[in-house]
């Protein structure tokens, strides 16, 4: 008879890894009706592999003055803020001026400096009321298949990479041209009232690019960049300043400002590499947050004398004095609002407090690419095979993802607090210990791709390698991406989806 010691091999750990997602795939679908992303109801595909929207948000819904956001307490984010860093935050221009940004050391002090200095970082409890997807690690993701594909040298590997290319520019492309261009914001967008605080924010978003040798990792930066923008401008925002160091970076900018040259916010460009040396350039949000801060003091001591010259106009654009909130992100992030919770975040921001996001990373999936892969699995079985090593597969529960709305009135995802995965003996352990442990090149949520000890034509085994992944339920946004995500800082939602109700005047 064998041993419970022998039953416990590799294969039936993995084994009991797909049972383990199953019992929380049903766990979490049962308040909310599953959205498996093959199908659903009368809606239809796309040809990206992804549900289409059921609304397309062709309409003009107003806002619901009653709604109330609910908050995290500050003692449910991890000590250093880690679980809810995004990478963005938003706060009064009086608030900003208190921080000194000029001895930040690296790219996330930022944030963290930003929230130490302050009584009050909001995060909402409902994630669909204010959160982002972050762009680059999944961008980044594909600029390396482009490279691993050339390696392999197999039969049809081109093609495949031109479909795999054309795919992954066409989800970002199509989130820019569903943005909303005139129509809807010329005549009333649900953010145009006078206690908005979004049609006082002025955008900073520093941008870094050390090489424009790759084509087709120029065109994936130019397209998220310019995502980022159009979803700033979705929201209301009315002024939108790049920052960077080299020419690399205004190509890029010019590039993006080109594809939203139809929009009404705002956008324009300022080099800080001139001011600065070629050591201080790879933190370039400091750089760019320090000339603000400098901007800002010296208009406000010269406004009364009306001395406003051009680099007054290039960072603060036609009257100046109409800015008092500053959005600061990095330029990788679609920045989601539901259109009822604005009228509550900017109480908050009047109330001196920071506001932070939800920051949600897109997952490269198989049914986004089922079609690629059917196709290359009866003309080169290796190649399909490379493909899932680098897509999350579509078994258990990675088979299904919660769509959801933030124009809808019922559509919810409430926060349930952190929850590191069931393979941690505390589950209170910091991530970073884990992933050295686990040898990942990359963030956790990436862990499970290209792993060489893995087999990962075996279920089990490709399920076991995305372990870390098992326990969260995959999300998708209309209005967004429509990319399958999970929260970056390792937070749980309960996500709830229910009849479409689409917000309109009361």
């Amino acid at each position: 008879t064998m041993s419970w010691r022998n039953l416990l091999s590799r294969q039936s750990t993995n084994i009991c890894l797909f049972f383990l997602s199953t019992l929380c795939f049903f766990q979490f679908q049962s308040p909310l009706s599953t959205i498996c992303i093959t199908s659903h109801g009368s809606d239809l595909k796309d040809t990206d592999g992804f549900v289409t929207d059921r609304n397309e948000l062709k309409f003009c819904p107003q806002w619901n003055r009653g709604y109330q956001c609910n908050f995290l307490n500050e003692t449910q984010h991890t000590k250093g803020w880690g679980d809810v860093y995004s990478g963005m935050w938003w706060q009064s221009i009086d608030s900003m001026l208190q921080s000194n940004f000029s001895e930040v050391g690296s790219l996330e002090a930022i944030s963290f400096q930003t929230f130490r200095n302050h009584k009050k970082v909001i995060h909402t409890v409902d994630w669909l009321d204010f959160c982002v997807e972050h762009l680059s690690k999944y961008v980044k993701h594909f600029i390396l298949l482009d490279s691993y594909l050339d390696e392999s040298k197999q039969n049809h590997h081109e093609e495949v990479r031109n479909a795999i290319q054309n795919l992954t520019t066409r989800v970002l492309q199509r989130f820019i041209d569903s943005s909303p261009k005139g129509s809807c914001r010329q005549i009333q967008s649900y953010y145009d009232f006078d206690d908005a605080e979004v049609s006082s924010t002025i955008a900073i978003l520093p941008l870094r690019i050390t090489s424009l040798e790759n084509d087709y990792s120029s065109h994936l930066v130019t397209l998220q960049t310019a995502a980022t923008l159009a979803s700033l401008d979705k929201v209301g925002i009315p002024r939108a300043v790049i920052v960077g160091v080299t020419d690399n970076e205004k190509y890029i900018a010019q590039r993006s400002f080109e594809m939203l040259k139809d929009r009404l916010i705002e956008l324009s460009y300022v080099d800080v590499g001139t001011s600065s040396s070629e050591k201080e350039w790879k933190l370039v949000p400091k750089l760019a947050l320090v000339e603000f801060h400098r901007i800002i003091s010296a208009f406000n001591e010269n406004y009364n004398r009306r001395n406003i010259n051009s680099t007054f106009f290039s960072w603060l654009g036609p009257n100046p004095s109409r800015w008092k909130n500053i959005y600061f992100s990095e330029p990788d992030l679609i920045l989601h609002i539901r259109p009822r919770a604005l009228r509550s975040l900017s109480l908050e921001l009047r109330k001196g407090h920071i506001l932070n996001s939800h920051r949600l990373q897109p997952i490269p999936h198989m049914q986004q690419f089922a079609d690629i892969y059917s196709n290359i699995t009866h003309l080169n079985k290796e190649l399909a095979d490379r493909l899932k090593e680098v897509l999350l597969p579509n078994l258990a529960s990675f088979s299904a993802v919660h769509q959801l709305n933030q124009f809808s009135r019922n559509d919810t995802c409430y926060d349930q607090g952190k929850f590191y995965p069931a393979h941690t003996s505390d589950p209170s352990t910091p991530l970073t210990g884990l992933l050295k442990s686990g040898k990942c090149k990359s963030i956790w949520e990436f862990c499970g791709f290209l792993r060489p000890e893995r087999n990962y034509s075996d279920w089990a085994d490709l399920l076991g390698a995305h372990k870390m992944l098992l326990p969260y339920p995959l999300l998708s946004l209309e209005g967004g991406t429509g990319l399958p995500l999970v929260h970056h800082g390792q937070r749980v939602c309960i996500p709830h989806r229910a009849e479409l109700i689409i917000d309109e005047a009361d």
